[in-house]
């Protein structure tokens, strides 16, 4: 990533929190949605999406605005879209499965791309496996403990 990108994004996230505070969430889109507009490639891009993405997550959580979640669920996919292999966006996309929409099916689907993935990149394999023990509990879905051992006993 550029400096200056890394440089503007790092003066959004220092201000987030007090955004945050006054309740200004168009103030944070608009620096966000600018941020997007200066991305240069797929990293930057990537970057932004994922920072949307968590903004409109929090938004949701203080807000209690159901649209929100579902904002945040299109900028993830917007994430996994042109770095399909990224193991870190396709676990993003577990977790907000498991935990915002909490559909245990779909993150149960999705956690198995993201292992394999993370596998097959060699990084964030003990988070993915932490995210399948604990989506595979949830579901007490105790036909699948083979999941949970194999998880246990991966790597």
């Amino acid at each position: 990533m550029r400096d200056a990108f890394n440089q503007q994004h790092t003066q959004i996230c220092n201000s987030q929190s007090a955004a945050y505070r006054e309740r200004r969430f168009a103030d944070v889109e608009a620096q966000l949605t600018a941020l997007l507009d200066a991305a240069h490639d797929d990293s930057e891009r990537n970057c932004a999406w994922a920072e949307l993405a968590g903004h409109h997550h929090v938004t949701a959580l203080l807000t209690k605005d159901p649209a929100a979640n579902q904002r945040a669920l299109n900028a993830l996919q917007t994430c996994v879209a042109p770095c399909p292999e990224d193991a870190l966006n396709w676990l993003r996309l577990t977790e907000h499965f498991h935990y915002v929409s909490q559909d245990l099916n779909e993150a149960a689907q999705c956690v198995e791309t993201t292992l394999a993935k993370a596998l097959q990149e060699g990084n964030f394999v003990r988070q993915t496996l932490g995210a399948r023990i604990r989506i595979a509990l949830k579901r007490q879905d105790w036909g699948h403990s083979a999941a949970i051992a194999e998880s246990l006993a991966e790597p």
